[in-house]
């Protein structure tokens, strides 16, 4: 099974490319024509774009204050259920004013803190 699954990353690496984006998400475009029966795009003709975000770094952090419950999941120790008590907390008390703003979220103490502290940003004040 497993190899199975290499097979088919490795596979799908040699027809997909990535391109970062400016925010931070990876644009994913096709190399050659999807189907042998398709057409391959004229000069100047747009190929589908899919756009999938990326995981956070402390490169690329993620703003606690504009992720939805989906990208807060991406965080270690962060499930659906305290992503979601991140952002009712976030819509009931207002945005996060510091990182470690996060532990006044209930479920959320110095442990899980600590392992998504380097990942996560408040953004610019007032954004």
């Amino acid at each position: 099974m497993a190899l199975t699954i290499l097979f088919l990353v490795c596979t799908a690496a040699i027809w997909l490319r990535q391109q970062e984006t400016e925010d931070g998400e990876y644009v994913i475009r096709t190399v050659g024509a999807v189907r042998e029966d398709a057409a391959p795009p004229e000069d100047g003709e747009e190929r589908p774009e899919i756009s999938v975000p990326l995981e956070p770094t402390a490169e690329t952090p993620l703003n606690i204050n504009t992720a939805g419950v989906s990208e807060l999941c991406m965080l270690p120790g962060i499930g659906e259920v305290l992503a979601g008590r991140i952002v009712a907390d976030r819509e009931e008390n207002g945005p996060f004013a510091e990182k470690s703003d996060l532990m006044r979220v209930s479920g959320i103490g110095e442990g899980i803190y600590g392992g998504v502290e380097d990942l996560i940003t408040v953004g610019e004040a007032g954004a």
